[in-house]
């Protein structure tokens, strides 16, 4: 903390007095200005959220990255203007509150910290504007071209059975573009630049929203589930290298730099876990002022004599403390997350290890579980979400070369 209010004091020190009001035209986008003020303000936001080091270096190579994300965002609000698509305020400001909540801040401390950066609030949402509104040319222009095939979904489902049983890793990733040959030194020490502050403590998050040139920016650089042979190449290697909560190097492509972070790590399984349907019973013990512990002699041996649904009917009366109750059918991903958690992994007729919950000591049974079947919906879904990316970069790409863009500095 004491270190990010360190950077923050040399960004209000060191930012030049006139770039608030400076006017000076910098870069003309089809006829439409960025200026000197628009560049420095959303340097400012990216030096208070992300915690880099303002040093004459990194503030030249910020300016840069930062002019050619501002000459992409003005071609992403020409397209959607094109389009005929237009973002409500409501939609802005619903982003912004998830910007914040995915840095642990509320909206307020948000706007407060830009204030004290002299970062007008605006250039936030210009910012959440154009990711908005690219997003809805993405689903209302691109979609609608993306098919994806029933063997390409038979494929996916005949790798799932592959590894079966095997990990699957929840991952993150900031994209840094390569558009010129003659950049890629400066988008390897930006890389690793973004890697030095996610070791300091700056979350990945704020970092990819404001570097990131991926789809998924705006969320973080969420990336979903991913199986092994998912990824491309490389990219597939140093995912699965890294271990749980680990940030990879840089992993050069084709298209540039990608920084991967896996999240989270699980056992692959046929059917999606939260598509599984079980059917639950629960045995309720009234703790009646008592702790957990006070009770355990009187919970041990209903528990070793009710071992199964079965024994739930047969033999509750011989219990009259205790009552069971028929919770029915349900989907595990509809269920509570303490609760989830621990039915994915309850064998069915078995009771599971007491919980305590509002004064009761609680026992559930899966009295019967169905995991027959693949999600073929989340398949097909992920799918279109891969070939969408790389209709979006393309579509940016030729944006771009069919653009007059004229550089005044």
């Amino acid at each position: 903390m004491i270190q990010f209010f360190l950077t923050l004091l040399f960004c209000l020190l060191f930012t030049p007095l006139h770039a608030q009001g400076d006017a000076r035209i910098v870069v003309i986008v089809n006829d439409e200005a960025i200026t000197n003020a628009d560049i420095e303000d959303r340097m400012n936001l990216i030096f208070m959220s992300t915690g880099l080091q303002a040093t004459e270096a990194a503030r030249k190579n910020v300016r840069e990255r930062v002019i050619k994300n501002l000459i992409e965002e003005k071609l992403q609000l020409q397209e959607a203007k094109h389009n005929g698509i237009d973002i409500e305020r409501a939609e802005i400001e619903k982003a912004i509150g998830m910007v914040a909540t995915q840095n642990r801040l509320t909206v307020n401390d948000m706007n407060a910290m830009m204030q004290k950066a002299r970062v007008p609030r605006e250039t936030l949402v210009e910012q959440i504007k154009a990711t908005l509104s690219w997003t809805k040319v993405i689903q209302r222009v691109l979609r609608p071209q993306v098919e994806v095939g029933d063997d390409e979904v038979s494929a996916v489902l005949e790798r799932i059975k592959t590894y079966e049983g095997k990990p699957e890793y929840l991952m993150s990733e900031i994209f840094l573009n390569i558009d010129n040959p003659a950049d890629e030194t400066k988008i390897q020490e930006l890389a690793q630049s973004l890697i030095t502050r996610m070791n300091e403590g700056t979350p990945f998050t704020a970092l990819a929203q404001q570097f990131s040139k991926g789809t998924g920016a705006l969320n973080g650089g969420d990336l979903g589930w991913v199986q092994p042979g998912q990824l491309t190449g490389e990219l597939d290697k140093a995912a699965q290298a890294l271990g749980k909560g680990q940030i990879s190097a840089p992993v050069r492509m084709p298209d540039g730099f990608h920084i991967l972070a896996k999240r989270d790590e699980r056992i692959i399984s046929a059917v999606d876990p939260r598509a599984i349907v079980v059917h639950l019973r629960q045995a309720n013990f009234a703790l009646q002022s008592r702790s957990l512990a006070d009770a355990q002699t009187d919970i041990d041996k209903f528990r070793s004599s009710v071992t199964s649904c079965g024994a739930l009917t047969s033999r509750i009366s011989q219990y009259p403390d205790w009552s069971a109750a028929d919770m029915g059918e349900k989907r595990i991903g509809e269920l509570p997350p303490w609760l989830s958690q621990m039915v994915q992994t309850l064998p069915v007729n078995t009771p599971s290890p007491v919980m305590e919950k509002n004064g009761y000591a609680i026992i559930l049974y899966v009295c019967e579980r169905n995991d027959s079947g693949a999600d073929r919906n989340a398949i097909l879904a992920s799918l279109g979400n891969e070939k969408l990316e790389l209709q979006a970069r393309r579509l940016l790409r030729d944006l771009k070369r069919s653009a007059s863009i004229e550089m005044r500095e």
